[in-house]
């Protein structure tokens, strides 16, 4: 799974990564994200809503909601967040199963002096 990643895969995510607001949000997201195990339904692994809520994501990075909706829009593209559903409210997650395969990825191609 993490190296069998193809180069698009592995070129969209980092492209993603690519902006300081992008990464920001990505930081905040992990920091956010509560434990979860493999076996667990992603549907039960949530986002902290006390920790990340989307208008404080807003202010952490000092751009308007707009501005944040697209940045988390590019992220989910490329695989790096996921979002669920519950009623009128949506909840963003890092996705890090794939910031797993990534550095996974990375991990074999760094060579160590």
């Amino acid at each position: 799974m993490g190296s069998d990643l193809s180069e698009t895969v592995l070129s969209e995510a980092f492209k993603a990564l690519g902006t300081p607001h992008r990464l920001a949000l990505m930081q905040r997201l992990l920091a956010c994200s509560l434990p979860c195990s493999k076996a667990d339904r992603p549907e039960d692994c949530e986002m902290d809503p006390t920790r990340c809520r989307f208008g404080e994501l807003a202010e952490m990075l000092d751009v308007g909601k707009a501005t944040v909706s697209h940045h988390l829009k590019e992220l989910r593209r490329a695989g790096l967040v996921e979002r669920t559903r519950e009623g009128r409210r949506v909840y963003v997650r890092a996705n890090v199963d794939r910031i797993e395969e990534l550095r996974q990825f990375l991990d074999t191609r760094v060579r160590t002096s």
